[in-house]
C-alpha cells in the first residue's frame, strides 16, 4: 500500500489537471478505499473519519502535499488497525537483515522483493529515511566491521576483505580509504601506536 501511495503521489504531481479535478479524484478514491477496507476487515475497529469529514479535509486543503499527508496518515492508521506492518517496522527489519547479511554480496535488487518492495521504491525511501543510499549503508557496515577485525591484529588485510564481503582487496582498500581517510594498514598501525607517539 505504501508503494502504491508513493506512485500515486508522483503521478499527481505530474498531471496537468486543475486542483479541483485532482481533489474530486482523491475524494472518490479514498472513499472507495475506506469502503473496501471496512468490508475486508469488518471485525476490526478502524477509526476512520466520517465521509463528510474526509470530503471537508480534502476540499479545504490548499496544496496537494496536504492531501497526500492526510491520506498517508490514514494509510498508517489502517495498517496499524489491521495489523499490517508499517513502513518504519519494515525498515527496521531491513536494517536487521543487512546487519546479519552484509558479509554476503547483498544487493538492493535482491532484498527488495523479500520485503514486498520494488528496488526503485525501496532505494528512494531508504535514502529519504537514513540520508544515504542502500549501497552506502552496506559499505559503512562492512567498513565498521573491518575496523573491528583490524584492531584484533589477527587476520591479514586480504583475509579481512574477504570476511566483510569484498572479493577484491584493491576495491576494499579504495572503500576503506574513502570512509576512514586512511588505508587498512595505516588504520591498524594507528591502533597499535603508543599514545605518546601519536
Amino acid at each position: 500500500m505504501a508503494e502504491t501511495l508513493f506512485s500515486l503521489e508522483e503521478f499527481l504531481y505530474n498531471v496537468k489537471n486543475d486542483i479541483s479535478s485532482v481533489k474530486l479524484f482523491l475524494k472518490d478514491l479514498f472513499l472507495r478505499i475506506k469502503e473496501k477496507v471496512n468490508h475486508t476487515f469488518c471485525s476490526a475497529e478502524i477509526p476512520f473519519p466520517t465521509n463528510s469529514e474526509i470530503i471537508r479535509r480534502i476540499d479545504q486543503s490548499r496544496y496537494l502535499y496536504e492531501i497526500i499527508l492526510f491520506i498517508s496518515a490514514q494509510t498508517e492508521m489502517i495498517m496499524n488497525a489491521t495489523g499490517s506492518p508499517s513502513r518504519d517496522n519494515i525498515l527496521d527489519d531491513i536494517l536487521y537483515y543487512i546487519d546479519h547479511n552484509f558479509r554476503n554480496n547483498i544487493k538492493l535488487e535482491g532484498i527488495a522483493p523479500l520485503f514486498g518492495y520494488s528496488s526503485t521504491y525501496l532505494g528512494k525511501i531508504f535514502n529519504r529515511t537514513f540520508g544515504e543510499s542502500f549501497n552506502s549503508y552496506v559499505d559503512h557496515r562492512k567498513i565498521e566491521y573491518s575496523k573491528e577485525l583490524l584492531k584484533e591484529n589477527r587476520l591479514k588485510v586480504y583475509e579481512i576483505a574477504e570476511q566483510v564481503g569484498y572479493n577484491n582487496v584493491d576495491y576494499f582498500h579504495k572503500k576503506f580509504k574513502k570512509y576512514t581517510g586512511m588505508s587498512p594498514a595505516e588504520y591498524r598501525k594507528s591502533m597499535f601506536t603508543p599514545l605518546k607517539n601519536r
